[in-house]
């Protein structure tokens, strides 16, 4: 989405960024009306693209550099992260409102799960989910990048205000859908992506400052290093947190939604002990 985009439409009948439904509806949530948060899931489509190097991180550094209004405008040395606990314990936290916020990585790394739901979770994944259902009010936009959508969070969905569908990696054009859980069927929970409109963006250069520290981030995490380490060990993390707080902090993960099972799954006790919990 490079700025020159704005100037005429494209003769591929792609819009400029500022008359995309992309846009205004992320206009008419965070930059005016009553303060929201607006979350944007973007993945690649394995079929038509490479796994890696199909220009997501590109895709959500271009999108965060023009969605953000805060004063300093985007920084990814802030603003950018591949490792969920981050985004749960640091960027919501202390970013201003009207920032974006950039969680890559977000099937897990060499370093950590983050929202991978077929890979072993941590506490700190369902504090992203929290944190994410708890702070809608902060004019912040969060965009979070897959490798496939599949592998993110199923409860997730309840947030995600558009997911962008990365098609074609070489004219780099992406498919911008609805997200639209069924709230009605309990039993399947099933999930409706009405198409909305196809969309393309300009790659950043390799020498914008935001870029290279999005890719020097990423290389450490596939390298297995952390960003934040004080929760590396989640027998150690449950180990300092008091009872009555790890019970709060369940109980607060289930009145929004999170299944009891995935609740013990992530702190690591049996279902029945979350049960007992969430009913006391």
């Amino acid at each position: 989405m490079s700025r020159s985009q704005n100037k005429t439409t494209k003769s591929d009948g792609t819009r400029p960024f500022r008359e995309t439904q992309l846009y205004h509806e992320w206009y008419g949530r965070v930059a005016s009306g009553n303060p929201n948060d607006y979350v944007i899931a973007i993945s690649a489509h394995p079929g038509f693209t490479g796994v890696s190097g199909s220009g997501k991180t590109t895709l959500a550094g271009g999108l965060a550099e023009r969605l953000d209004f805060s004063p300093g405008g985007f920084n990814a040395e802030h603003q950018f992260t591949v490792d969920a606990s981050v985004l749960a314990y640091d960027m919501y936290g202390n970013t201003e409102g009207g920032a974006t916020l950039v969680g890559d990585e977000m099937q897990g790394t060499a370093a950590n799960t983050n929202l991978n739901s077929k890979r072993s979770m941590k506490t700190e994944s369902l504090d992203v989910y929290n944190t994410i259902a708890g702070n809608r009010k902060g004019r912040k936009t969060l965009i979070l990048v897959f490798q496939t959508l599949d592998k993110a969070m199923k409860d997730m969905f309840d947030f995600v205000d558009a997911w962008l569908l990365i098609v074609d990696d070489i004219n780099y054009r992406c498919n911008h859908y609805k997200v639209l859980p069924e709230p009605f069927n309990f039993e399947s929970n099933k999930t409706k992506t009405p198409r909305v409109e196809t969309l393309t963006w300009g790659a950043l250069p390799k020498d914008d400052p935001n870029y290279k520290i999005m890719e020097e981030k990423k290389d450490q995490a596939n390298a297995g290093e952390r960003e934040y380490s004080s929760g590396d060990s989640e027998s150690e993390e449950d180990n300092r947190i008091p009872k009555a707080a790890r019970d709060d902090k369940i109980k607060s993960l289930y009145d929004q939604g999170v299944t009891q099972k995935r609740i013990a799954a992530a702190f690591g006790i049996k279902q029945g002990t979350v049960s007992k919990i969430v009913n006391k």
